[in-house]
């Protein structure tokens, strides 16, 4: 991003930038606020500010929604520039913090859910497994790609499930398979 152009954005509001992004890609105002779960007065509002701060219109409003005006357009590739570099800082934040705390979310599937909740994920390590340990604990009439999809699922949620044994956070995540 060109210097002028972060200029731009300095007195602008991360808040305010997500919710941008939101309805853009929403397309309305009542999608993004699902979405992000906020309430649509909300997203109205932080849409106001954002457009204040910048001095231009962000949205149009049609029958079929919110479409960008010039303005947004311009906008939109700086604001997910913007959203990756925080996601990118996020991220490494969480993977080479010096913190021992923090919290793992996962968001899993029903299946994946009742799986994890079995016994042998809260014994802390060393722990071992036998062959017949989840007998019968795979879902049935999977095609290869929702089982492949599964497995995955299952297998990020298991590893983010071990976090809370270490005994503080990882230098490096090695995931292979």
């Amino acid at each position: 991003m060109p210097p002028g152009e972060v200029a731009k954005l300095a007195g602008v509001q991360w808040d305010d930038l997500r919710v941008f992004l939101a309805v853009a890609q929403a397309g309305s105002l009542r999608r993004a606020a699902r979405a992000l779960g906020f309430g649509q007065p909300t997203v109205i509002r932080r849409l106001r500010q954002l457009e204040e701060s910048l001095g231009t219109r962000l949205f149009e409003r049609t029958p079929d929604g919110h479409r960008l005006t010039k303005g947004g357009q311009h906008l939109l590739p700086m604001a997910q520039g913007v959203a990756d570099a925080a996601t990118v800082i996020d991220r490494r934040r969480m993977a080479f913090g010096d913190d021992a705390g923090g919290v793992v979310r996962v968001t899993t599937g029903e299946w994946v859910a009742r799986f994890l909740a079995r016994p042998y994920f809260d014994r802390p390590p060393p722990k071992s497994l036998d062959r017949d340990d989840f007998h019968g604990a795979a879902p049935q009439g999977l095609t290869l790609e929702d089982g492949a999809a599964t497995l995955t699922e299952m297998t990020a949620a298991a590893v983010a499930a071990a976090r809370r044994h270490f005994p503080g956070p990882p230098g490096e995540w090695l995931v292979c398979g």
